[in-house]
């Protein structure tokens, strides 16, 4: 019972730092603005923050089409995160938005 308890103490530890969709949905650029909007109302992220497409790429909201849809996964890495200045630059601490696509092939999947 003490050990489900703790299981439990560092789930919750480590999930208050990431917010996610579910990663079978299909998000816009609407709906990514509105996730966005959100997260600096709920004071996760500020205005200058970093988005990042597949952990490959930096993304602008700008650069995103009005039609272009993701059927990925958001998370948020909320702002003051120090650790992620080392990946990212000084930036990240103003926040991340990460969008990563699901694998497409089983072999992608392991």
């Amino acid at each position: 019972m003490r050990i489900l308890a703790l299981l439990l103490l560092l789930i919750f530890s480590v999930s208050k730092n990431y917010a996610q969709k579910p990663i079978n949905s299909t998000i816009t650029k609407a709906d990514l603005i509105k996730f966005i909007e959100q997260a600096k109302e709920e004071g996760k992220v500020n205005e200058d923050l970093i988005i990042v497409l597949d952990e490959q790429r930096f993304v602008g909201i700008d650069s995103i089409k009005a039609d272009e849809k993701f059927f990925a996964e958001i998370r948020i890495i909320k702002k003051g995160n120090k650790e992620m200045n080392q990946i990212y630059g000084d930036k990240a601490e103003n926040g991340i938005i990460m969008i990563q696509s699901p694998p497409r092939t089983p072999e992608e999947r392991k």
